[in-house]
C-alpha cells in the first residue's frame, strides 16, 4: 500500500476511534452529571438522557463500523487472519470483539426495556474494554518492543487524552447541541443546563491539554527531552517544536477562559470574550491537529 493512503487510512483509523472514545468518556463524565444535577424538570431530564443516548448508539454505531473497515483496509484487508505470530491473532481477536461491540450496541439503544438495556449496555462496555486493551496489546508489540518503556507508556496516555479531546469536542459540536436544541426548545430551558455543560467540558479539555502537553515532552526518551525541544536541526524536530509551543498557548487559553472569562460578570462583555476565546481556540486546535498529522507523515515517510 502506498505510504500516504496509509497514513491518510491510519489517520481516518483514529479519528473515529476518537469519537468513539472521547464522546464515551464525555458522556459518562459531563453529560449524565450536568443532566441530574442541573435539570429541575425530571421528565424533560429524562427525556433529554434517553434522546442523547439514542443519538450516542446511533453515531457510535457508525463510528465502530467505520474504525472496523479503516482497520481493515490500513493492515491489507484480511490477511491478517491467517496470519502466524502474536500479532496476527491479537488483531483477529480485535476484529472479532469489534464486530460483537457492533452486534451489542444495536439492541442497547433498540430495546425500550430498561433491564434488558442495561444488560445489553453492560455487556458492550466490557466488549469495548477488551478492545482498548486489545489496541494497548498490538500498539506495544508494534513500539513498545523497539523503545523504552517509559517511552511507551507516554504515548497510550498522549493518545488517550487526544482521544478524549478530539472526540470530546465532536460529541458536543454534533451530539450535545443538536440533541438540547430539539429536547429544550426554549433557549431560557437549555440556558443552564449547557452552561453546566460548558463548563465541565471545559474543565475535561483543560485535564486533556495538560496531559497532552506533559505527555508530548515525555514521550522522548529521559535525557533528551531538551534536546528535542530546542533543536530544530530537522523537519520533525522544528514541526516538535511549533507543535509543542502551541500546546502551551492553546492550555493558557483554555486556563484563561476557565478562570477569568466564565466569572465575568456583565453578560453582553463576557458572551463578546468567549466568543472571542472559542474563535483562537479553534483556530489553534486546527493547527495542533494540523502539526500531529504532519509530524506522522515526516516519521513514516
Amino acid at each position: 500500500m502506498d505510504t500516504t493512503i496509509a497514513i491518510l487510512i491510519s489517520l481516518f483509523h483514529d479519528l473515529f476511534a476518537a469519537v468513539w472514545i472521547g464522546g464515551i468518556v464525555v458522556y459518562f463524565t459531563v453529560i449524565s452529571y450536568s443532566a441530574k444535577s442541573k435539570v429541575i424538570d425530571p421528565e424533560k431530564s429524562e427525556k433529554f438522557t434517553i434522546k442523547l443516548n439514542d443519538n450516542f448508539g446511533f453515531v457510535l454505531f457508525l463510528a465502530i463500523i467505520l474504525v472496523l473497515g479503516t482497520g481493515i483496509i490500513f493492515e491489507d484487508g484480511i490477511s491478517f487472519f491467517l496470519g502466524e505470530g502474536t500479532y496476527a491473532e491479537l488483531l483477529g481477536l480485535k476484529v472479532l470483539a469489534m464486530i460483537a461491540l457492533i452486534i451489542l450496541i444495536i439492541p442497547s439503544v433498540a430495546i425500550k426495556n430498561i433491564t434488558y438495556r442495561l444488560i445489553f449496555g453492560i455487556l458492550h462496555s466490557i466488549a469495548g474494554i477488551y478492545v482498548i486493551y486489545l489496541s494497548i496489546q498490538l500498539k506495544y508489540l508494534r513500539y513498545g518492543v523497539t523503545h523504552p518503556d517509559v517511552y511507551y507508556f507516554w504515548a497510550v496516555v498522549h493518545d488517550l487524552f487526544t482521544f478524549v479531546w478530539i472526540g470530546g469536542m465532536i460529541a458536543y459540536a454534533f451530539i450535545i447541541l443538536l440533541t438540547a436544541r430539539a429536547v429544550f426548545e426554549k433557549a431560557s430551558e437549555r440556558k443552564v443546563l449547557m452552561m453546566a455543560i460548558r463548563r465541565n467540558m471545559a474543565i475535561l479539555a483543560l485535564i486533556s491539554m495538560i496531559l497532552l502537553t506533559v505527555s508530548g515532552l515525555f514521550i522522548f526518551p529521559p535525557g533528551n527531552i531538551w534536546q528535542y525541544f530546542f533543536d530544530a536541526s530537522t523537519r520533525y524536530n522544528s514541526i516538535f517544536l511549533r507543535k509543542i509551543i502551541t500546546s502551551i498557548i492553546l492550555l493558557i487559553i483554555v486556563v484563561i477562559k476557565i478562570f477569568k472569562i466564565d466569572k465575568m460578570k456583565v453578560p453582553k462583555r463576557k458572551k463578546r470574550w468567549i466568543y472571542t476565546i472559542t474563535t483562537i481556540n479553534m483556530l489553534l486546535a486546527v493547527l495542533l491537529v494540523y502539526l500531529s498529522v504532519l509530524m506522522r507523515y515526516v516519521r513514516y515517510t
